[in-house]
């Protein structure tokens, strides 16, 4: 005999609570972290994009620190990489998921340098851990952040809905110029 569950029956019966899993939670961070780039210059964008697809290779090659010191000095968009992954790994911990850096008696969490100063003290534990969940965020920007260049470039390269398509041209091929099996 089945046993009756107390799951609705279909999806759209019960509200969305939110992300469950830390890996929603990554994406849901590094999606709004992306979508409060709107408005920004399309140079700026592309910009945050080249640098969030090699960030991934920077962190491998030089390690976290290195390519936060990378980060850390840039300018505009190139530094907003760096106040992203900053936000992420020292936030605050949450109900459903821990923090790496959680706040520290004396912190002042809009300091620029709290990520590397809290790097530099940790662990080596620690430090593969945020190694670790710095490149998942970065995935996630980057897959983000691609998706909002191609939704620009569908906008941009869309034509007009009243303009009439293109003619396509056609050559038709009589049965003497068509390859005979043998």
């Amino acid at each position: 005999m089945a046993e009756a569950t107390s799951e609705p029956s279909s999806p759209s019966a019960t509200p969305h609570p939110g992300p469950k899993t830390l890996d929603q939670h990554r994406a849901k961070f590094a999606w709004d972290k992306v979508r409060a780039l709107k408005g920004k210059p399309a140079k700026d964008l592309d910009e945050y994009r080249d640098l969030v697809r090699k960030l991934p290779a920077m962190i491998q090659t030089n390690g976290l620190g290195q390519a936060l010191a990378f980060l850390l000095v840039q300018k505009g968009n190139k530094r907003a990489l760096y106040n992203h992954l900053q936000d992420w790994l020292c936030r605050p911990p949450q109900r459903t998921i821990a923090a790496i850096y959680p706040p520290a008696q004396g912190d002042t969490p809009s300091s620029p340098f709290l990520l590397i100063q809290r790097l530099t003290a940790c662990d080596s534990r620690l430090l593969r851990h945020a190694t670790v969940e710095a490149l998942a965020l970065a995935q996630w920007l980057k897959r983000f952040a691609e998706a909002r260049e191609i939704e620009a470039a569908s906008r941009t390269a869309a034509p007009p809905l009243d303009s009439a398509p293109a003619a396509v041209e056609t050559q038709a091929v009589s049965p003497s110029a068509a390859p005979q099996g043998g």
